[in-house]
């Protein structure tokens, strides 16, 4: 009867009312997480610029005490430069 729709209708509705709350909950909380993630992505990007400029720094001190490496010749900094690559920076 009509008091049955009426009340089936003021549920559904109060599920859906539900429902949206829960999404906006939802996309709060993920905005909140890939703001968090941005923010951690950009400091270690900042962390691992730092880092490679200090071996820049390092490798550029090693060639001035003994001289760049020659054609050929290999930098004692595994993993920095390997056989051949006189150019260390992009």
């Amino acid at each position: 009867d009509a008091l049955d729709t009426l009340q089936s209708h003021r549920t559904g509705q109060e599920q859906l009312a539900r429902g949206r709350a829960q999404l906006q909950r939802y996309r709060q909380e993920s905005s909140t997480q890939l703001l968090g993630t941005r923010n951690e992505l950009a400091r270690l990007h900042a962390r691992l610029e730092a880092a490679r400029r200090d071996v820049l720094q390092w490798v550029r001190g090693m060639w001035a005490a003994q001289g760049p490496p020659g054609r050929g010749a290999a930098v004692q900094t595994p993993g920095v430069l390997h056989k051949g690559d006189a150019q260390c920076g992009r």
